[in-house]
């Protein structure tokens, strides 16, 4: 049997420097064991900053993402913990400015105004 056979399970020892180097050598397997190894955890963190369960799973899904994308610099003897858990405060402290933009761009113009939105603010 080799290597690429047996099945690795989440939390068996594998530790997550072994993993993020599997993932970005394509591994799907390695990534979706990071995913599931740290999911509770950071949804715990999330609901910490944020209470609606659609905001928090927003979150999350960022998270995974800027993981999924940063990869390769994650390589260097980064603690993938405290990285993901900082990029998880990071953008929940976002989160509400981000919504009230969007809520300001997607309300309609008021009654005096011109229609026109200043885009600078």
């Amino acid at each position: 049997m080799s290597a690429r056979q047996y099945s690795i399970l989440p939390g068996q020892g594998v530790s997550d420097g072994v993993l993020v180097g599997q993932a970005l050598a394509g591994d799907q397997r390695s990534f979706e064991i990071l995913v599931h190894r740290y999911h509770h955890p950071l949804v715990s963190c999330i609901r910490g900053f944020l209470k609606d369960d659609e905001q928090v799973y927003d979150v999350l899904q960022h998270v995974f993402l800027q993981l999924y994308v940063s990869l390769p610099i994650l390589l260097r003897n980064v603690s993938l913990k405290a990285w993901l858990f900082q990029v998880a405060r990071n953008r929940c402290r976002d989160e509400p400015r981000k919504r009230r933009r969007r809520l300001r761009f997607l309300s309609p113009p008021s009654s005096g105004s011109t229609g026109k939105r200043n885009c600078h603010r």
